[in-house]
């Protein structure tokens, strides 16, 4: 790791270069950084064909943000279990946009509604991807601080590239946007270990923190965790004697502050904030859920902390980002003559985070996003850490990351940019399927099948076979069987659509049901098409893909009776 002190005992970093340069270079990362997030942002939106995204979790963002009516001082979103932060911006932002002409209003016809939602979830995007490109900018400013220039650098480049931050970066959902204010505060915790600084000028800083680590819980939850970072840092520099009055007490108090101003109704709407305990509230997503599992996506997926080590990262951010930012982790610890506890604070963050992370029977890869900055920090200490080896395996080193973080997003992005396999799907019947046609289905038409219907609902909004029919134009029959293998041949639909979001974990389990019934099928049908899109020289490694992954690019099979 590079140091900027002349001293071997030396703990903080001396100078830096001048700021015009370092807003500079940090402006030029966040730049780059949009971009890459700013590709196929429109991906999935609702369209005349599907009146829903393809993304299960922004339907309850948008009747959240609906739910609000600032002009008349409704600012309850009613909706609690995401915190309100995130939804208070995406609705400004569409107010905002709206009021320019660049987005448009509710339309009082249902059959329309689409064009309005379309709009919303743009502009929550849009937030998404602004926070995620500049996260990679306070990436950059920390690690600069703690390691030097080519360390500030490096740390961000990989983020710019790091495929599952990218991917959620295309999101309305609260991952990247919380990951924003939980690096901002990481920011604000180390720089309190600036040089020659004063104990009062210090205290603000971590007062900020703690603010910041509450506006982080406004947008997610367990984001509170962050708060040990503003706490880690009172305590080393309590000890270094350079912080003397009790900030610990203000710390908690200022964060819990932030979290009122930024979810008020947390308070003033506590019934609802609370929730119902089974599917609703604060209660559910911090107590039953974690508890509860997700249906079959993580059952017999073993230990939590094992699953999101060897499955999940390796996918947010690659096997070697993964390896080197073990070997800068081992290496500062190592170094502790000379370490900078700036980088303990990161690493006591990151330690809490994933151990609390690892105790969930749910484990989404987009959990594991706030700590990605981090590890992509350490990944640039672990190339440095290589220089013993000589300056040229150093640069080999942080050449190769690069190429190989580059190649993963590249993966990532191509289903953004590429037909959509439900949308392939859907074209494919409506050419070649008479009509109407019958088409079994699983379960009743959502974010994971082709859009033959456009009321493509969540559960709690399901239709009937008979609605569904309707919405479709009389083009199509539902016969919505499930994995029965009895009402397959009892009901003998022309087609049977199936998607991979609904058979990959029945598969992986060998459901019973779902055996006899693919005998069935394979029996009676032919499996006559194939959709998903497959990147052309993709990294190795990606044939069975976290689950988030699955969101922009399942495979939907098309059988037709023999």
């Amino acid at each position: 790791m590079e140091s900027h002190r002349s001293t071997a005992d030396s703990t903080l970093v001396a100078s830096a270069p001048k700021a015009p340069s370092v807003k500079l270079v940090a402006l030029a990362l966040f730049v780059l950084a949009l971009a890459l997030r700013l590709v196929g942002l429109n991906w999935g939106l609702p369209t005349q064909t599907h009146w829903y995204s393809y993304h299960p979790d922004e339907a309850q963002m948008i009747s959240a943000i609906v739910s609000l009516d600032f002009f008349n001082g409704d600012f309850n979103p009613d909706f609690f279990n995401y915190p309100s932060l995130y939804i208070y911006l995406a609705a400004f932002v569409h107010l905002v946009a709206s009021g320019l002409g660049m987005a448009r209003p509710i339309s009082a016809d249902p059959t329309q509604t689409w064009i309005f939602t379309h709009d919303v979830l743009l502009c929550a995007r849009m937030v998404t991807a602004l926070l995620g490109a500049a996260t990679v900018s306070l990436v950059f400013l920390i690690a600069r601080h703690i390691g030097g220039w080519k360390t500030g650098v490096l740390a961000a480049l990989l983020l710019v590239f790091a495929p599952g931050h990218i991917q959620h970066s295309h999101f309305a959902t609260v991952d990247v946007p919380a990951t924003f204010f939980i690096t901002l505060c990481l920011w604000l915790s180390t720089r309190a270990f600036a040089e020659n600084a004063e104990s009062k000028w210090i205290g603000k800083q971590l007062l900020w923190a703690a603010f910041v680590a509450g506006l982080a819980t406004a947008t997610k939850y367990n984001a509170i965790i962050v708060l040990v970072a503003p706490l880690a840092a009172w305590l080393f520099l309590s000890r270094k004697k350079l912080v003397s009055f009790p900030v610990a007490p203000a710390i908690v108090g200022v964060a819990i502050i932030a979290f009122l101003i930024a979810c008020p109704f947390s308070v003033l709407d506590f019934s609802t904030f609370w929730g119902d305990g089974k599917n609703t509230g604060v209660a559910y997503e911090l107590l039953v859920h974690p508890r509860q599992g997700h249906g079959d996506v993580f059952t017999n997926t073993g230990n939590g902390w094992i699953y999101h080590l060897t499955f999940n990262a390796p996918f947010l951010l690659t096997i070697p980002v993964l390896l080197a930012a073990l070997l800068g982790i081992v290496s500062t610890l190592r170094s502790r003559k000379t370490i900078h506890f700036a980088a303990l604070v990161l690493l006591v963050w990151c330690a809490i985070y994933f151990l609390a992370l690892g105790f969930s029977q749910v484990r989404f890869l987009r959990y594991l996003i706030p700590i990605a900055p981090v590890l992509c920090l350490f990944a640039a200490c672990g190339v440095l850490a290589l220089s013993r080896f000589g300056s040229m395996i150093k640069r080999a080193s942080g050449v190769l990351l690069l190429v190989i973080t580059a190649w993963g997003a590249r993966d990532v992005l191509y289903p953004f940019i590429a037909v959509d396999p439900r949308d392939q799907a859907a074209q494919w019947l409506a050419q070649n399927a008479s009509t109407p046609a019958t088409v079994g289905m699983m379960e009743s038409p959502w974010f994971f099948s082709p859009p033959l219907s456009p009321l493509d609902s969540p559960p709690y909004r399901r239709l009937s076979e008979s609605q569904l029919s309707q919405y479709s134009g009389g083009k199509y029959q539902f016969a919505v069987i499930g994995f029965d293998a009895g009402q397959l041949q009892n009901r003998q639909p022309e087609y049977f659509i199936l998607s991979e979001l609904e058979w990959r974990e029945k598969a992986r389990l060998q459901h019973a049901d779902y055996q006899k019934f693919m005998a069935a099928l394979k029996r009676e049908y032919s499996l006559v098409q194939r959709f998903k899109n497959e990147p052309p020289f993709a990294l190795p490694g990606r044939a069975f893909v976290p689950h988030d992954f699955l969101y922009t690019n399942p495979e939907i099979r098309i059988y037709k009776r023999k």
